[in-house]
């Protein structure tokens, strides 16, 4: 696939909720993940490893306000979304996510991924 192939196929899936799908379909089995520094989790390796992640921040969902991902912008290897989230989680907080996502693309598979967002807000 090309990396427009992979965007367009990521960002049908996303819109879908359809994480752990986009997932195990795209990833690279060696994919790296960094979020902020400040993140409780600001780098992961391993597509494993970022499953289990996003399993156990799907588990506290308690509801979906709203979702919305952009079409991608896409260049030879990398391409990028925006991504904007606001949901309550199981310990009654509600969270809104307005983030940048930019993801690496070699070999058919997305070998990595960086987010983008303010986390003091």
């Amino acid at each position: 696939m090309t990396t427009q192939q992979i965007a367009c196929r990521l960002v049908d899936l996303l819109r879908a909720k359809k994480f752990i799908e986009a997932q195990t379909q795209l990833y690279h089995k060696d994919i790296w993940s960094r979020e902020p520094k400040d993140h409780p989790f600001p780098l992961i390796k391993g597509k494993a490893r970022l499953i289990e992640k996003e399993r156990q921040f799907l588990k506290v969902i308690r509801t979906w306000y709203e979702f919305e991902v952009s079409e991608p912008l896409v260049s030879k290897d990398y391409f990028s979304i925006r991504m904007y989230t606001h949901v309550k989680l199981s310990d009654n907080r509600t969270v809104k996510i307005d983030e940048i996502i930019v993801y690496g693309v070699d070999n058919d598979k997305i070998i990595s991924e960086r987010f983008f967002y303010k986390t003091n807000e």
